[in-house]
């Protein structure tokens, strides 16, 4: 699908849901079926990470007993690694279709024109709420704000050791007082409170991330924790409308192959950015108290795409006139009415993709699923030699081999040669239009601030002349903007020269970083409308460009 007619699909159907939205406000008061929605994503929690699931180190008693008053979905997927997986949360479309292939600078942005679930409820009348960690796009239009969210706190970069907290309501927040687990269920539960009914709340963990063994246990079970609380705070609201509370997470464990260090992961092959069960097989667990029935389980594969639009089936917003062809998910809404157990229910593939910086997709880790085989080819985390005869890609049989210890790809030939087939269609599919860097926009005239984070670019370090660049888009008339080096003052103090290259335009500034100064001003400049690069080099010693945290493009005007 081309760029212009995916613009013109996912703009007609926001029109759609705008159009409606007049007539579902009108019966908000009418209808109890407008369901509140609370979202929880868990970073890097893997299938294994719950003690419902067998570990034996980690006590999580408020997940298992919301698993016994709910469903479990018993074989639920994501991505390999976050950016990726809440692009496909967020729009019910497989991650290339978005442009989002991975965590880098620009290659993590959601562009404008892909309409989220949020924007969707918010257009038919809910309040809209995201807490925690976006990864999807700093500035306008990529951040949450501009991608259907009313409310927004957390930080939207990888850490939130380098990234800034951020928050639209105003409100004082200190990172030391409560961790930022126990800041994001309390801001969640804040906006709960106080925001009239139907709301939907979504939180987005960065626990327990990569965290180790030791540390990983103690950030599970302070996020269990967090969950009761919230869970019982949500008691009283739910006697007049009950909420549907989904809780899963956004990929595997961060595993080391064969290591003995590695977390408890119910046996499972594959970490975090493995495409094997253990890297995209995670925890996804549903409660809605008098719709879905209690300690039920659904073991049919499904996936993070499906969240999109099963959301909207429950929300009760009209599809009808809403095209949603050109979501990948489906809605699960009729397999969790019924307990896990539909009259129907079709056979599906799913295809799974992790790819390395640059969109290098030619040595992507992939898979292709169906309920019973999984082929896929993953260099790091293959097994003793494979048959030449497939050019790396194994073939297993999770009903017989559910740890994948036996290669069945020989055993199978057609079958694997098969679905190698379906995984180069679909690959050829999603990425027809091309994958590229995103530009950072400049010139909104409702984001006067815009901020360059050194964090996800690519970095070529060098004694000397070490850089960051970014592609960077004037959007609008242009004008004068002010530049602000912000340093970080936890790195390692050097001195050192930076050359700005702005188009034709290079001025050279002297930092000297022994200055107790948090921000070193560049100058004024004139932009005029279009795309450019935007380089800072390290002219001697280039360790120097370590320090620089942000850098600000402020609107003078």
């Amino acid at each position: 699908m081309s760029a212009s007619l995916q613009r013109h699909l996912t703009a007609q159907l926001v029109a759609v849901v705008f159009a409606t939205a007049g007539g579902l406000g009108a019966r908000a008061d009418e209808s109890e079926d407008r369901p509140n929605i609370l979202v929880i994503l868990a970073d890097g929690l893997g299938w294994g990470d719950l003690s419902l699931h067998g570990n034996r180190e980690i006590a999580t008693p408020h997940l298992d007993a919301f698993a016994e008053s709910g469903l479990g979905l018993e074989h639920f997927y994501t991505c390999p690694e976050g950016a990726t997986t809440r692009a496909s949360l967020l729009t019910g479309r497989y991650h290339y279709r978005t442009g989002v292939s991975g965590s880098s600078h620009g290659e993590s942005f959601l562009p404008d024109y892909e309409v989220t679930i949020a924007e969707v409820l918010q257009a038919a009348g809910w309040s809209t709420g995201y807490f925690g960690k976006w990864q999807n796009g700093a500035n306008w239009p990529h951040r949450p704000e501009a991608q259907g969210f009313d409310r927004f706190f957390g930080y939207c970069g990888n850490s939130n050791a380098t990234a800034p907290i951020e928050s639209n309501d105003g409100s004082d927040f200190s990172e030391n007082e409560v961790s930022f687990t126990g800041l994001c269920f309390e801001k969640a539960r804040t906006f709960i409170e106080e925001t009239p009914q139907p709301w939907f709340c979504f939180i987005s963990l960065d626990a327990p991330g990569d965290a180790p063994n030791d540390t990983a246990r103690e950030a599970i079970e302070e996020i269990d924790t967090a969950f009761g609380r919230l869970i019982e705070a949500l008691s009283d609201k739910e006697k007049a409308s009950p909420a549907l509370v989904w809780f899963l997470s956004s990929n595997g464990p961060a595993s080391l192959p064969d290591s003995e260090e590695n977390r408890f992961n119910a046996y499972l092959r594959g970490g975090k950015g493995s495409v094997h069960e253990g890297g995209v097989r995670v925890p996804s667990l549903i409660r809605w108290p008098e719709k879905i029935p209690a300690g039920t389980g659904f073991d049919r594969i499904t996936t993070a795409i499906d969240l999109f639009p099963t959301l909207v089936e429950v929300a009760g917003i009209p599809t009808s006139e809403v095209n949603l062809s050109i979501l990948d998910g489906m809605s699960l809404a009729p397999a969790l009415r019924a307990g896990g157990k539909p009259d129907r229910w079709p056979n599906r593939i799913l295809f799974t993709s992790c790819t390395p910086p640059g969109f290098d997709t030619r040595n992507a880790s992939v898979a292709v699923r169906t309920d019973r085989w999984v082929a896929l080819r993953d260099p790091n985390w293959q097994r003793g030699d494979l048959s030449d005869t497939h050019s790396g890609w194994e073939l297993h049989d999770l009903d017989a081999d559910p740890y994948e210890r036996y290669d069945s790809s020989d055993d199978y030939p057609y079958l694997i040669s098969d679905m190698r087939a379906d995984f180069s269609r679909w690959m050829d599919h999603t990425t027809d239009d091309g994958l590229k860097n995103l530009p950072t926009e400049i010139g909104h005239p409702h984001w006067p601030v815009v901020t360059l984070s050194p964090e996800c670019v690519p970095f070529e370090w060098k004694p000397t002349g070490s850089r960051l660049s970014w592609p960077v888009k004037v959007v609008g008339d242009g004008g004068k903007y002010q530049i602000e080096i912000e340093l970080d003052p936890k790195a390692p103090a050097k001195k050192g020269r930076f050359h700005f290259f702005l188009r034709n335009t290079e001025t050279v500034i002297d930092v000297a970083v022994e200055e107790a100064r948090p921000t070193i001003p560049v100058g004024e400049f004139s932009f005029d409308p279009g795309e450019f690069e935007f380089r800072i080099e390290a002219v001697k010693d280039g360790s120097a460009i370590k320090r620089i945290r942000t850098i600000r493009v402020i609107a003078a005007d």
